[in-house]
């Protein structure tokens, strides 16, 4: 096994506050192609972190998709933690965010364990990072996403 240490990745998603800008493709249950556009937002409080989502769906009127996460704090080295989020659509998502390497993985369900779905934030750099998912209801897809997030703060 090889002695050296490996050099812990700094995440700036997530576990820094600051605010992100969306950009980039959204596929429906029909795999209909549809450009998203948002913003995410992410506060820390002492005992909450706090994601504010909001993306818009081009070209079709009143789509929005919003949604507020309440995320444990991490502790200093902590890989993991733990999400909810009330959708107007699925219900309460419970889910929980996993750090590998260059990597925030999150994976969620309902709570009815009806609608489950994944997500992968890739970091590029500092400021950006590129972002895959998809979502189910049982065994028929909703929508999936390619997405850039840009740090604008």
């Amino acid at each position: 096994m090889n002695s050296q240490t490996v050099k812990k990745i700094r995440h700036t998603y997530l576990l820094e506050e600051g605010k992100w800008s969306v950009s980039g493709v959204y596929f429906d249950a029909e795999n209909e192609e549809k450009e998203v556009k948002g913003e995410q937002r992410i506060k820390h409080y002492p005992n909450q972190w706090q994601l504010d989502s909001r993306m818009e769906l081009q070209d079709m009127p009143k789509k929005v998709i919003q949604s507020t996460y309440k995320i444990e704090p991490t502790a200093d080295e902590g890989e993991f933690t733990f999400w909810e989020s009330d959708d107007p659509n699925l219900g309460q998502l419970l889910g929980r965010f996993m750090i590998v390497g260059n990597t925030i993985m999150s994976m969620y369900q309902s709570e009815s364990r009806l609608y489950l779905g994944t997500e992968i934030l890739e970091k590029v750099d500092e400021n950006r990072y590129k972002v895959k998912g998809f979502s189910f209801s049982g065994d028929e897809k909703l929508a999936s996403w390619e997405i850039a997030l840009k740090r604008e703060t």
